[in-house]
Formats: C-alpha cells, sequence, structure tokens
C-alpha cells in the first residue's frame, strides 16, 4: 500500500537530473576512505517489529525522501548531478538481539554505485533498534528526522490496531529543485569581489589557521585501531529535574542552555589536552557546529542538505575565564545576527566561480579543521512533519513505542571526537564518540565523563 498520492510519482518522474547543490559537493569532496562523510541515527523502541511492514514502510519513506536513493553521477553539460537509482532500494542488514553492527565493506560509501543510506534493524525481546548510516551529502540530521517520521508513521499505520494512527505528512519534491539556487542566492546578488573578499577570510581564519587536536592519551599504539564496535558512542542521561535546572541555570546568565553547553565543552577540552598532552596557553581550540538554514518555505522539503557550519574558537587561557558563558552567548548571537552560516556557502560558491578545481584542491589540505563537533539537535521527535497518538508522552508507532533517538555527527581527520545533545522527553543526553583509529572507548568514557562533571558545576 502506498500512502502517497500521483502527483507526487508524476513530480519525482520530472526532477531528476538534479545539480548538486554546493554543500552536497562539500560533503562529497571531504569524503576520504577512512573518514567518510557519514553520520549515524540510533532509533530505540518498544516492541517487536513487523519486517513485512517495516519493509513496505521504507519503501514508501524512500519514495517520499529521493535523494536517500539517488546515485551522484555525469549528465548534461558533464555536470555532476544526483541521478536516478533503479536499483533504490537501501541496503538493510536484520540482527539478532546482542548481534553487533557489521561492515562488510567499512563505513565508507561510493555514491556512484550505492545510495547514501544504510539501515541496521536489531531485534529483541520486547526492544528493537533502527540504526541508520546516513550520507551527509545526501541530508544534513533534520532531513534524516524527516525521513525517520516518514518510516515511522508508515509503519505505524500498517500495524495500529486501534483508531489512533499515525498521519503520514505531505512532501513537496519540487523544493528539491530550488535548494540550489537558494542556498546560493546571497552570492548571486552579490558584488563577486567583495563576497570573494569575505569568502576567503573566512576561509583563513576558520580553515587555514590551525585548531588544536584532542590529545592522545596512548591507551591505543599509534596506527592501530580499536576493536570496539561502531558506532561506538557513549551516552550520559540528564533527567528532567537536573535538565530544568541547567535550563534555569543558564537563564540565570541570560544565555541559552547551548551556550552553556558550549562553554563547558570548551572548558573539558582544555582539561583533558592538559592531562594528557603539553598544551600551551595560547593553543586554539575549536568547535565546529553545524547551522540549519532551513527557513519557513522550506516545511516540505523531503531530506536534504540545507546545512552549513560555524566555527567558535578559544585560546586554551579562556577557557579559565569565569565569564566564558556570557562570551560564548555574545558570539552565538552574532553568528545569529550576521547569518555567518551562509558564509561557508558563500565561500563554496566563489571557489568553484574561480576555477574549478580550487576547491577539491583546498579541502586536500590535510590540517585540523576543528578540535571537535558539537551538534545540539534538540528534540528530534519536533522535527518529524508526521503527527503520532501518544501514550505517556511516548510516540506510538502502531506496535511500537518511540523510547529514544541518539545522533552523531561525522568524525573527520584530526577532529577526534563528535559530541551531541539532545533533549527526549524532556531529558537532556549527551553523547560522544571518538576516533577509533586513534582513541579507545575507555577514552570516548573518559571524554563523556570529563564533560558530564563540568556541566554538573551548573545543578
Amino acid at each position: 500500500m502506498v500512502y502517497f498520492d500521483d502527483m507526487l510519482e508524476q513530480n519525482l518522474g520530472r526532477l531528476f537530473p538534479l545539480r548538486l547543490a554546493p554543500i552536497d559537493l562539500y560533503f562529497q569532496l571531504m569524503d576520504r576512505p577512512s573518514y567518510p562523510m557519514t553520520f549515524v541515527s540510533h532509533l530505540y523502541l518498544t516492541g517487536q517489529l513487523d519486517r513485512d511492514a517495516f519493509q513496505a514502510a521504507l519503501e514508501d519513506a524512500i519514495r517520499i525522501h529521493p535523494l536517500l536513493a539517488t546515485l551522484i553521477g555525469k549528465a548534461r553539460k558533464n555536470e555532476t548531478c544526483w541521478l536516478e537509482n533503479p536499483n533504490n532500494e537501501p541496503h538493510v542488514e536484520w540482527l539478532a538481539e546482542n548481534e553487533p553492527f557489521v561492515f562488510n565493506q567499512g563505513e565508507a560509501f561510493d555514491l556512484t554505485k550505492e545510495p547514501g543510506l544504510r539501515l541496521w534493524v536489531r531485534q529483541g525481546r520486547d526492544q528493537c533498534e533502527i540504526a541508520g548510516e546516513f550520507h551527509h551529502a545526501c541530508t544534513d540530521g533534520t532531513g534524516a528526522h524527516r525521513f525517520w517520521g516518514s518510516l515511522l508513521s508508515g509503519y505505524g499505520i500498517r500495524t495500529a490496531t486501534s483508531e489512533e494512527r499515525p498521519t503520514l505528512a505531505t512532501y513537496d519534491p519540487q523544493l528539491l529543485r530550488i535548494r540550489r539556487r537558494k542556498l546560493a542566492q546571497d552570492f548571486n546578488h552579490a558584488s563577486f569581489l567583495s563576497l570573494a573578499r569575505r569568502a576567503l577570510g573566512y576561509w583563513w581564519s576558520s580553515y587555514n589557521k590551525k585548531a588544536i587536536p584532542l590529545a592522545l592519551s596512548g591507551r591505543i599504539p599509534e596506527g592501530e585501531e580499536s576493536s570496539d564496535s561502531f558506532p561506538g558512542v557513549m551516552t550520559h542521561v540528564f533527567t528532567r529535574p537536573e535538565h530544568k535546572k541547567l535550563r534555569e541555570a543558564a537563564s540565570r546568565q541570560s544565555a541559552m542552555m547551548n551556550d552553556l553547553l558550549t562553554a563547558e565543552l570548551f572548558v573539558a577540552l582544555s582539561q583533558w589536552n592538559a592531562r594528557y598532552g603539553k598544551q600551551r596557553p595560547s593553543d586554539r581550540l575549536r568547535i565546529l557546529m553545524p547551522t540549519d538554514l532551513r527557513d519557513q518555505n522550506d516545511f516540505s522539503m523531503p531530506a536534504a542538505n540545507m546545512t552549513s557550519t560555524t566555527f567558535l574558537t578559544r585560546r586554551a587561557d579562556q577557557c579559565e575565564q569565569t565569564d566564558l558563558i556570557a562570551n560564548v552567548r555574545d558570539q552565538t548571537l552574532k553568528i545569529k545576527h550576521r547569518q555567518e552560516g551562509k558564509l561557508l556557502i558563500d565561500t563554496l560558491m566563489a571557489a568553484d566561480h574561480l576555477h574549478r578545481g580550487l576547491l577539491p584542491f583546498l579541502l586536500k589540505q590535510r590540517n585540523c579543521l576543528a578540535t571537535v563537533t558539537f551538534t545540539n539537535i534538540g528534540d528530534p521527535s519536533r522535527r518529524m512533519l508526521d503527527t503520532f497518538p501518544r501514550h505517556q508522552g511516548k510516540m506510538v508507532c502502531g506496535n511500537l513505542t518511540f523510547d529514544r533517538l541518539i545522533g552523531i555527527s561525522p568524525l573527520r581527520e584530526l577532529t577526534r571526537a563528535a559530541v551531541s545533545a539532545i533533549t527526549f522527553h524532556r531529558e537532556l543526553l549527551i553523547n560522544v564518540r571518538c576516533d577509533p583509529r586513534w582513541m579507545a572507548i575507555e577514552d570516548t568514557r573518559e571524554l563523556l565523563s570529563l564533560y558530564v562533571e563540568r556541566i554538573k558545576t551548573h545543578l
């Protein structure tokens, strides 16, 4: 059974080939076999999953979010485009309880040969896990949540035993066609000279000025990789009362929760490097933060990239300042006011305009872009446009109840950890993943503990 109309089918038929947006190309060019631009999103549910209903719902969800099923290739005028994929269903691994995730060909994708989504389903006695590995060229985190909403609502419609069923959201695939032009609109309307000067200044300050990577504890000998299973994410849960106290602590400093978490992450990074490295006061610690460029007109856009990045940098000695939270707050306000998230898009457009080979050349430079990546995901259920019945505050998806979602950003070369904050059922989840090529799971646990202890100083 398909839960969207013939009009969508007709629109999809006129959608491809579709030129890559600048941010799509950026993530494709940033791809490395050892450091693929992929991120993990992991769902935990209560109940026994119906395999046939899941497969049918997956078919629908992929048709609703077509970039998750496409390939990258050359089309008209030798342009790099998203192309229709005749074999568009993502690979699904079905696992028994406690069976580990397995990568027969590694974590990397070849988007010229396979779509940018892989799925694992692990079924226990009363618990079910659905894990997705998404290629960042295909979608950002918000797009992944849109996909999950379509999948869970389609599944819930098929397995609900009462009249209370989820309602599947409607998406407009033609918004994907105007996405590239919209992301580039500032570039197209500005003086190229002034924009190029601004873009190059941004590149120099953010990409050329190296940050300090996380120091290595030595738990893993150099060149050896941790044998810990993928995705290797460690999580700490702050309860509802604790979360409320943290929000109040941020409010007392006229700051957002995100400012408090960012400031304390700087302190934790500085303490880690002081513990395991020879940290100098002038060492630059840098946090890469994704920023969502969607506006109200993009509400019904299927899964895609509408994201950019911003950076916050502090010297090691600045992490000891008592007004660090206020300092971070002031900078994040400037980032929002100046729309600095668009600077990366302008830089990509300027580099491509100057010379087609300039951007690949710049992105091949090996330096430490950021010490860590930090993503404040917020409540992922609010990114899902579908509506669900609820029981005791939890989403009900037919015969399954949605308990929790954990997501983590891609790891980059020399950016040895990714951190995320997620709000779910008014609890706060702090997640950390460290680079398994250089850091052991004990390092992940210790870094998480160090960060959590910093946050707890506000309780």
